[in-house]
C-alpha cells in the first residue's frame, strides 16, 4: 500500500531542494514549501493532512508564491536595466497576485491586469523605437540639401511629437540619462551634445 504521507513529504522536499538551488529567485516558494512540510509533519495521518490542505485552499498559496517569484524576478531584471515603465508594469501584476484569495481569483486577477501591464510595456518599447527614429531623422535632416531641409525638419518634429505622446516627460536630458533610451544610441556624449543643438533648431 502506498504511504501517502511519505510520498507527499518526498515530493515537497524535492521541490524545496530544487527551489533552494536559487534561493534569491524562489524566496516565496521556499517559504511556502517549508510551511507545507511543517503542516505535513504536524498531521497525525493522511486524512487529517488532506483536510488541512483543503481548508487552507488546496495549496493555493503555493500557486500564488510561484507567480510572485516570477513577477518579482522580472521586475528586478527590468530594474537592473533602468526600465522604470517595465518595472511598473510588473508591479501591477504583483499587486494583483498579492490580493488574490483563491486559484480562480488568482487567474481572474492576473488576467484582468494583463492588458494594462502589456500596454505599459508596449508603450515603453515604442518610446525606445521612437528615440532611435528621432536620431535617424536628425542625421538625415542635418545632412539634407537646402531644398529638402523643411521637409526633413517636419519629419524630425513628427517623430518628436510621437515620442512626447508616449513619454510626456521626455527631454533631451532624459534621453541621455535614462538607460533604456541611452542604451540604443551609438553616439558619445560629445556627439549627442551636437545633436541636441540640431533638435533645438528644429523645435525653435
Amino acid at each position: 500500500m502506498v504511504d501517502l504521507m511519505k510520498e507527499q513529504r518526498l515530493y515537497l522536499e524535492a521541490r524545496l531542494r530544487e527551489c533552494e538551488t536559487n534561493p534569491e529567485l524562489n524566496r516565496n516558494q521556499i517559504a511556502e514549501y517549508r510551511k507545507y512540510l511543517d503542516l505535513l509533519a504536524s498531521s497525525k495521518d493522511a486524512d487529517e493532512y488532506a483536510d488541512r490542505i483543503a481548508a487552507s485552499g488546496d495549496m493555493f498559496t503555493l500557486s500564488r508564491a510561484e507567480q510572485l517569484d516570477h513577477y518579482e524576478n522580472s521586475r528586478r531584471i527590468k530594474g537592473l536595466f533602468g526600465d522604470e515603465q517595465g518595472s511598473a508594469a510588473e508591479g501591477v501584476r504583483i499587486d494583483a497576485v498579492e490580493h488574490a484569495a483563491s486559484h480562480t481569483d488568482l487567474y481572474d486577477k492576473v488576467s484582468a491586469t494583463a492588458t494594462r501591464a502589456n500596454d505599459m510595456i508596449a508603450m515603453s518599447q515604442q518610446a525606445v523605437e521612437q528615440v532611435m527614429n528621432l536620431f535617424t531623422a536628425l542625421v538625415i535632416c542635418h545632412t539634407s540639401c537646402a531644398g529638402r531641409k523643411a521637409e526633413k525638419k517636419s519629419g524630425v518634429l513628427s517623430v518628436w511629437n510621437r515620442l512626447k505622446s508616449l513619454d510626456p516627460e521626455i527631454t533631451f536630458e532624459k534621453i541621455m540619462s535614462y538607460p533604456p533610451y541611452r542604451s540604443v544610441l551609438p553616439f558619445d556624449d560629445g556627439r549627442l551634445g551636437q545633436m541636441k543643438d540640431w533638435l533645438g533648431e528644429v523645435l525653435r
